[in-house]
């Protein structure tokens, strides 16, 4: 019983020994090695491109509710499993977008083809806008423009959907000093009751129409 003891003692005595002696002798890499490391596997090894390439590319747009986006999420959750990523799930809710007042499955553009018919013949390059319900066939009729509050900046050029002001050009680094510019016009976020009056107004216009939102963008 008194040797067993004593054995398992110097046994236990060898071990730390031992493990100190190896601790000593193996060196942790220095700060200008591990940044090195990193720079190599950033430059040999990024997947940064090849997700992007996926996500944006594969499985693009992926308006909330749609096809693609429901195959980027498996997608995603498949890529992090592979690289051992432990509990990768998706997790459903519920989805409602402004337009509509029950909560809605999903919507996808499948198709859009606009053609001018009258006073000139011509191919339209359009966007539909989302949650847009289809229609039954091809539908011939008079075009109506409407311009709802805060949806284009007082200048115009295009479309503003948050009525703010547009972006600034990009500087111009050999251009000579230029005066500073005037500040833009704030514009003020329509109240939801101030779109529904306007919406309400144009109703009657609407009605049978093929609809034009926002400002129109002239091309030489």
């Amino acid at each position: 019983m008194l040797k067993a003891w004593k054995g398992v003692a110097w046994a236990g005595v060898a071990g730390v020994v031992l493990l100190g002696a190896m601790a000593t002798g193996a060196q942790a890499p220095g700060v200008s090695e591990v940044y090195a490391q990193i720079s190599a596997e950033e430059t040999n090894n990024s997947k940064i491109m090849w997700i992007i390439h996926e996500i944006a590319d594969v499985h693009g747009p992926r308006v909330t509710g749609t096809p693609n986006l429901k195959a980027a999420d498996d997608w995603a959750v498949e890529t992090m499993a592979s690289w051992g990523l432990v509990n990768t799930h998706l997790e459903p809710w519920t989805f409602q977008p402004p337009s509509a007042s029950t909560p809605v499955p999903g919507w996808e553009n499948v198709e859009l083809l606009a053609d001018a018919v009258a006073p000139f013949h011509g191919q339209l390059m359009v966007e539909v806008l989302a949650w847009t319900p289809s229609t039954k066939g091809i539908v011939t009729a008079e075009v109506v423009r409407i311009d709802p509050p805060g949806m284009a900046p007082p200048t115009g050029g295009g479309f503003n959907f948050f009525g703010g002001p547009p972006p600034p050009p990009e500087p111009k680094w050999a251009a000579p000093p230029m005066p500073e510019a005037a500040k833009p016009a704030e514009t003020k976020q329509p109240t939801q009751a101030e779109l529904d009056a306007y919406l309400n107004s144009v109703k009657s216009k609407v009605s049978g129409a093929i609809v034009f939102v926002g400002k129109h963008r002239e091309v030489a």
